[in-house]
C-alpha cells in the first residue's frame, strides 16, 4: 500500500510467486477530487462504494480506506501488506481492529526505498516481474495504462554513493503512488521467494531472514556490471 490523503492517492498492488517470478494481480489507486474510473481505466467498477463519490471529497477517508482493504482480502488472500508510517499509524489500527493483523506500518529510510527499486530493477532484468497493460490502444493510438506510464515516468537520482532516489518527476500532475505501492509488494513477494529457498536449502544453518535476498542482490549485481569494490555492498546504477 501507499497512503496519501489529500494530493498524494492511497494505491494497492497485490502480487503472488510463481517459481522465480512474481506476478502483478491487481492494482487499483484512490485520489480525493479525481473520478475513480480515470484512475482505474482497467477496472470495471469499484468495489465499494465510496470510490464512486471520489471526485466529491477533499481529503480520503481512513475507515473508507480500512474498508476497501477489508473488502480486496475477502477476494484475495492476503498473506502481508506493508506501508509507510507517514500517514499509516491510523490505518494500521483500523486494519487490525477489522482482523488484519498481517498488515503493518514501517518507517522506509532512504536506504531502504533505494534497496527496494534496486532489487525490483534487477528482477526486471531478469525477465521475472510480470505486469499487465490495459487498456492498450485509445482511438488508434498506442496508450500504456496509468500503471505503465507511471513507471516509465519514474526519475532516478544518485543521492550517495551506494544510494538512489527513484519518484515522480517535479511537474504538476505527476505521481509515483501506485509505484511505490507495487515496489513494496514485489518485495515483499521476492522475500518470501527467498525465504522458502532458504527454509528448504538452509534448516538449521542460522541464515537470518532476508540473507537469500541480499545474497541474489549481490549475485545479480555482478552479472550485470552494477557491482563496485568487493568490500562495497551497496549496489549502484550502471
Amino acid at each position: 500500500l501507499d497512503v496519501g490523503m489529500v494530493g498524494d492517492g492511497t494505491t494497492v498492488a497485490i502480487t503472488h510467486c510463481e517459481g522465480q517470478n512474481v506476478v502483478l494481480d491487481y492494482h487499483e489507486a484512490w485520489y480525493a477530487g479525481i473520478p475513480w474510473k480515470e484512475s482505474n481505466p482497467h477496472l470495471t467498477a469499484p468495489l465499494v462504494d465510496y470510490a464512486k463519490m471520489l471526485e466529491t471529497v477533499e481529503r480520503l477517508d481512513f475507515d473508507e480506506i480500512a474498508n476497501w482493504i477489508v473488502t480486496l482480502s475477502k477476494k484475495f488472500y492476503l498473506t502481508s501488506g506493508i506501508f509507510a508510517r507517514w500517514n499509516g499509524l491510523p490505518l494500521e489500527q483500523a486494519l487490525h481492529k477489522k482482523g488484519l493483523k498481517q498488515f503493518k506500518s514501517e518507517f522506509f529510510t532512504r536506504d531502504d526505498r533505494s534497496r527496494m527499486f534496486q532489487a525490483m530493477k534487477l528482477m526486471m532484468f531478469d525477465h521475472r516481474i510480470v505486469l499487465y497493460d490495459w487498456p492498450i490502444t485509445a482511438g488508434g493510438k498506442a496508450k500504456h495504462s496509468p500503471l505503465i506510464e507511471e513507471l516509465l515516468s519514474l526519475q532516478a537520482t544518485q543521492m550517495a554513493k551506494n544510494q538512489i532516489l527513484v519518484e515522480a518527476p517535479k511537474i504538476l500532475g505527476a505521481h509515483d503512488d501506485v509505484s511505490d505501492a507495487l515496489v513494496r509488494a514485489v518485495w515483499l513477494s521476492l522475500e518470501q521467494v527467498s525465504n522458502q529457498k532458504t527454509t528448504a536449502r538452509s534448516e538449521g544453518s542460522g541464515l537470518v531472514r532476508g540473507s537469500s535476498l541480499q545474497g541474489y542482490q549481490v549475485r545479480r549485481a555482478r552479472n550485470h556490471g552494477m557491482l563496485m569494490d568487493r568490500n562495497v555492498r551497496g549496489l549502484r546504477r550502471r
